[in-house]
C-alpha cells in the first residue's frame, strides 16, 4: 500500500502526518504529496494500492499508469483460506465526502486528469477529477474499473478510445464543456451513473 495526503489533516482518513515527497510513502505516518511522487518512486504490481487522503490536489502535469503500473484484467490471488480477489492496481481516494473528498485539479484544460494508457486491472475509486481536458482517459486498456468518480467542468467527462471491458459504476458526469462520455472503438459497462448538463452526453 502507498499513501499521499494534503496539509488538512483533520479530514483525513487514511494517513496521520501531512504528506511530503521525502517521505517514503509506504505507511500512514509516512505519506507522500502527491500521486506522481508515488509512481516516481515505485513500480506498481497486482493488488497494490494508492490511498488518496482529503484534500484538493494541485496536479503538476496528467496522472498516467500504463502497462508498467497494472494489475491483471483476469486473474485472481487465491488465500490461503480459500477465498480470492481480481489482481487490481487501485487509486482509492477518499471516502470523506462531507469534507470534499479528493479532488485532482489538472493543470489546464488541455491537459487530461487521470490517463490509463495501455494499462490492464486498474480500479479507480472515490475521485473527484475537474480543469481537464478529459477527466480521466482509458486509451487501450483492458478490463479497468471506474467506481464513484465525478468529472466536473472539464472538456470531456470519461474518454474511452480503443478499450475493452472497462465498466464504469456509480459515476458522474457533469457541467463538462463538450462530451459526459467519449467513446472510440472501446466495449464498456456504464451502470447506475449519472451524466447530466453536458452540451453531447455520450458521443
Amino acid at each position: 500500500d502507498r499513501y499521499e495526503t494534503t496539509y488538512e489533516q483533520w479530514k483525513d482518513v487514511y494517513t496521520w502526518a501531512v504528506g511530503n515527497e521525502a517521505n517514503d510513502g509506504l505507511f500512514s505516518n509516512t505519506p507522500k504529496a502527491s500521486i506522481q511522487g508515488i509512481l516516481s518512486a515505485y513500480k506498481l504490481d497486482p493488488r497494490d494500492t494508492i490511498y488518496v487522503d482529503t484534500g484538493r490536489y494541485e496536479l503538476q502535469g496528467t496522472v498516467t499508469l500504463d502497462d508498467q503500473d497494472s494489475g491483471s484484467a483476469s486473474n485472481y490471488i487465491v488465500f490461503a483460506d480459500g477465498s480470492s480477489n481480481v489482481a487490481h492496481v487501485i487509486i482509492q481516494g477518499s471516502t470523506n465526502y462531507a469534507d470534499g473528498g479528493t479532488v485532482l485539479v489538472a493543470p489546464s484544460s488541455t491537459r487530461n486528469g487521470i490517463s490509463l494508457h495501455q494499462a490492464a486491472g486498474v480500479e479507480l475509486r472515490d475521485l473527484t477529477v475537474i480543469n481537464a481536458a478529459a477527466g480521466v482517459n482509458l486509451f487501450s486498456t483492458e478490463g479497468c474499473l471506474v467506481e464513484r468518480v465525478r468529472t466536473v467542468n472539464n472538456g470531456t467527462g470519461f474518454l474511452v478510445d480503443r478499450s475493452a471491458g472497462a465498466r464504469f459504476t456509480h459515476c458522474a458526469a457533469f457541467m463538462n464543456t463538450s462530451n459526459g462520455i467519449g467513446a472510440l472503438r472501446s466495449t464498456f459497462d456504464w451502470e447506475s451513473g449519472v451524466i447530466w448538463d453536458n452540451p453531447w452526453p455520450v458521443v
